[in-house]
């Protein structure tokens, strides 16, 4: 209502992509038990194994959902975020045996997810999960 139908500052591209990845997981084929807040500060050194996760929340889904978060955390501290997030799509896809294009969908659908949980009815532009969305929009070949 607040947007009159439409999606406010978040653009309408991204937006829709994110729709239509998260209707696609809606069929439960392909779910798998996730840890449903998979990002870098909870994954340790451990002495047991090399890593170790931590803070499971013990979610269902497809196996690309948590590409999203690990591809935006702490992104834009790097020197060249385009060229890390393109590495970590190279590395999450080869990990999980995923496509590059469902790793970026997921990318996008979740960062535009995030960026909407964190709306506090400012500017989002330069947020790091639309920064990231944007980054996953690209690579798939869409226009931001």
């Amino acid at each position: 209502a607040q947007f009159g139908g439409g999606t406010g500052p978040f653009d309408p591209t991204l937006v829709a992509l994110a729709e239509e990845c998260f209707v696609a997981a809606a069929d439960p084929a392909d779910h798998v038990l996730l840890h449903g807040d998979l990002h870098h500060e909870n994954v340790l050194s451990a002495v047991r194994e090399p890593w170790i996760v931590i803070d499971p929340k013990g979610v269902v889904g497809p196996r690309g959902y948590e590409c999203g978060t690990y591809l935006r955390n702490r992104l834009l501290t790097e020197p060249d975020p385009v060229q890390v997030n393109a590495c970590r799509v190279t590395q999450l896809a080869e990990t999980l045996e995923l496509s590059r294009a469902e790793v970026l969908r997921w990318g996008v659908a979740h960062n535009v997810l995030s960026a909407w949980w964190s709306y506090d009815g400012s500017e989002i532009a330069g947020s790091e999960a639309v920064v990231c969305a944007a980054f996953c929009a690209q690579e798939l070949g869409m226009d931001d």
